[in-house]
């Protein structure tokens, strides 16, 4: 995460380093990425760059936690709802949000994307640490449902969250960045649910 130094910036020139940090990234990728590139993208001495993270793994992890922030400006009034109806009543919504957040920062979805198919061992490792963080998050909210009684007593939470886990960070992530229209992606998900929901074994 960036240093006080950075922290302690004008506004104005810590949003033009991390837009600097963004077009860099997503432009060349992680791997391919060095400190020279990113100085000369954000227009800031290298010595300065070192002031503010401390390395390019860094920076990079300060892009996606303040992208993460942005996101929940989008997902907030939905989970808000979640104290009258049932997570999975919500999902769909969620899904919506999500890609109304990516259509407005279609760059920092481009780099979440990279974040995970990187080759990186380092970013690998992160992403793991991430993805179970995401899924205790979820896993929460179905354990309410199922307290509720939304949910049978006889499922097991953990593995229907890693399994909508799975659906919204990597299936829909992936369709998005291939280009699929919205509906389409929305269509897929309602095809999701339909089996979760409802099963696959005739009544």
């Amino acid at each position: 995460m960036p240093k006080k130094t950075f922290l302690r910036l004008k506004a104005s020139k810590q949003t033009r380093v991390y837009q600097g940090l963004i077009d860099v990234f997503y432009e060349k990728g992680y791997e391919a990425v060095s400190v020279a590139d990113i100085v000369k993208v954000c227009a800031i001495p290298r010595g300065s760059f070192y002031m503010y993270f401390e390395d390019k793994f860094d920076a990079f992890m300060y892009i996606l936690s303040h992208a993460q922030k942005d996101k929940m400006i989008y997902l907030k009034p939905v989970l808000d709802r979640l104290n009258d109806r049932a997570f999975m009543d919500c999902y769909i919504d969620l899904i919506k949000a999500g890609l109304a957040y990516a259509n407005e920062h279609p760059k920092l979805v481009g780099l979440w994307m990279r974040f995970y198919r990187s080759s990186s061992h380092r970013l690998s490792q992160h992403w793991r640490v991430f993805e179970l963080q995401a899924i205790d998050v979820l896993s929460e909210y179905l354990k309410q449902d199922q307290n509720r009684g939304h949910i049978r007593d006889e499922v097991d939470i953990r593995s229907l969250a890693k399994l909508l886990y799975h659906i919204q960070s990597i299936d829909i992530l992936e369709a998005y960045i291939d280009g699929e229209a919205e509906n389409t992606i929305i269509n897929k998900v309602d095809a999701y649910l339909e089996i979760i929901l409802n099963g696959i074994k005739e009544a």
